[in-house]
């Protein structure tokens, strides 16, 4: 299921970029410091461990449809790198997720 969404957003993708506007009109790009708590359960653990994590943050909203840049229809793909400073050593968390990004009203 997944992968046919992914296709489709894909394809959606390529199509808005083919129009006239420019990547600069389409695309926000943001970035930052976080300070996240994950939680990890290890196996066989009923409950998770909650680990404060320092981390850095990158992404873009991309618009792909609007209209009169009211209501508009994008994704939003983040990259994210956590490290956690204990007695333990120093652990590494990374991820990077793609979401959906729907927005309604002025702006």
């Amino acid at each position: 299921m997944w992968k046919k969404n992914s296709l489709f957003l894909a394809l959606l993708m390529l199509v808005t970029l083919s129009g006239k506007a420019q990547l600069s009109e389409k695309a926000t790009l943001f970035g930052g410091m976080t300070y996240q708590f994950i939680g990890v359960t290890p196996l066989g653990s009923p409950s998770p461990n909650y680990l404060g994590m320092y981390g850095l943050g990158f992404g873009m909203d991309y618009v792909l449809l609007h209209s009169n840049d009211v209501v508009s229809l994008g994704i939003n793909p983040n990259a994210n790198a956590c490290l956690q400073f204990s007695s333990n050593g120093i652990s590494f968390f990374g991820n990077a997720p793609v979401y959906l990004l729907a927005r309604a009203g002025a702006g």
